[in-house]
């Protein structure tokens, strides 16, 4: 049997290992910018990096979850092109607390769920626009679902 203390290693270590998994890489933001850049994807989801080179803190509604991420829940995905002719837009949205906080300096590995509209305009374009506590939105580059 393990003891405590090689218990308390390998907790703090996998604690270590998540939080480097979870710290986005890659080039900053110019200063003074708020930018939300599609980062990849997976079967289900869109990842996305957000990063605050502002001076305030930007808050959103969502959840976080150990395996799920960081899923903000007021956004809006809009697609076009691809095998549907139409422009569409997804919209979710939440009444709960603004319980994403991102610092300024700071960015955040945010996840997005496929869905049917991104399967409708898959060869098309998508982007999604995120709303924050003062009502301001905050929107992607482009990214072929």
């Amino acid at each position: 049997m393990p003891s405590i203390g090689a218990i308390k290693i390998c907790i703090f270590a996998t604690g270590v290992a998540l939080l480097i998994a979870c710290t986005p890489s890659g080039p900053l933001a110019p200063p003074g910018q708020i930018t939300l850049s599609y980062s990849g994807g997976s079967d289900s989801s869109y990842f996305f990096v957000l990063d605050n080179r502002s001076a305030q803190t930007i808050y959103l509604r969502g959840t976080s979850g150990l395996w799920s991420g960081v899923i903000p829940s007021d956004r809006v995905m809009s697609c076009t092109g691809g095998t549907s002719a139409e422009t569409e837009a997804d919209n979710s949205s939440s009444s709960g607390l603004f319980g994403i906080k991102v610092s300024p300096e700071n960015r955040l590995r945010l996840t997005v769920a496929k869905n049917a509209v991104t399967a409708r305009h898959k060869g098309g374009e998508c982007y999604v626009q995120l709303l924050q506590k003062n009502n301001a939105m905050i929107s992607s580059n482009k990214f072929a679902p």
